[in-house]
C-alpha cells in the first residue's frame, strides 16, 4: 500500500468532489452513487426482514423532491419501536464490511496501482453509504424512541472502541455528527 497518506487523501477529496459535482444533474447523481445506494438500502431490507419490519418495497430508481435527490429508499408495513430505530440505522453495519475490506483486500490482490485506487474507491464508496441519512435519523429518533436509540448508540460505541478502528471511525463519526446536526437545526 502506499505510504504517502497524502496520496490517499488527495484521491479520497477527488472522489466526493466527483460525487458532489454529479449532483448538478439527478441521472449523474444516481450514476455516481448507485453501488453505494444499492449497498445502504440493502441494509435497509435486511434489517427489516430479521426484525419483523415487513419491507414492501426496494427501489434504487432515483426521484426528484422538493428537498432533494430520493436516489433509494425501502418501505415497510410494520414499523414499531422494538424495530424502528434497527432499520432507521442499518446502514452502520456496511462498516462490519468495510472492515472485512480492510483487513483482507490485499490478501487477495495484487498490490499495483489498479487495484489501489479500487481500494481507495471501495473505502470511499462504504464510508460514504454506512452513514445514515437524514430522513433515517428523523425514523430512528422520532417520538418516545429516544431512548431506544441512546441505548444501541451506546452499544454501537462500545463495539466501536472494543475493536480500535479509530482511523475510519473519526470520519464516520465526523459525518453522523453532521447529519444529526442538520436533523436538530
Amino acid at each position: 500500500m502506499f505510504q504517502n497518506i497524502y496520496a490517499y487523501m488527495i484521491v479520497v477529496i477527488i472522489i466526493e468532489r466527483l460525487k458532489r459535482k454529479s449532483y448538478s444533474n439527478l441521472y449523474s447523481a444516481w450514476l455516481v452513487c448507485l453501488i453505494g445506494t444499492f449497498f445502504h438500502e440493502l441494509m435497509h431490507y435486511i434489517v427489516s426482514k430479521i426484525t419483523n419490519g415487513t419491507p414492501d418495497g426496494f427501489s434504487i430508481w432515483p426521484t426528484k423532491k422538493p428537498e432533494g435527490y430520493v436516489l433509494g429508499y425501502v418501505s415497510n408495513d410494520n414499523l414499531r419501536w422494538y424495530n424502528k430505530f434497527l432499520i432507521s440505522m442499518a446502514p452502520l453495519l456496511l462498516f462490519g464490511i468495510l472492515h472485512l475490506i480492510n483487513n483482507y483486500y490485499f490478501k487477495y490482490f495484487e498490490l499495483n496501482l489498479y487495484t489501489e485506487l479500487f481500494y481507495m474507491f471501495l473505502i470511499v464508496v462504504f464510508l460514504d453509504s454506512a452513514i445514515p441519512s437524514s430522513v433515517d435519523f428523523n425514523i430512528a429518533f422520532e417520538k418516545f424512541n429516544f431512548i431506544i436509540s441512546a441505548i444501541w448508540i451506546t452499544g454501537i460505541i462500545v463495539f466501536i472502541i472494543k475493536f480500535n478502528e479509530i482511523k475510519i471511525y473519526f470520519y464516520l463519526i465526523w459525518r453522523i455528527l453532521k447529519q444529526f446536526y442538520k436533523l436538530v437545526s
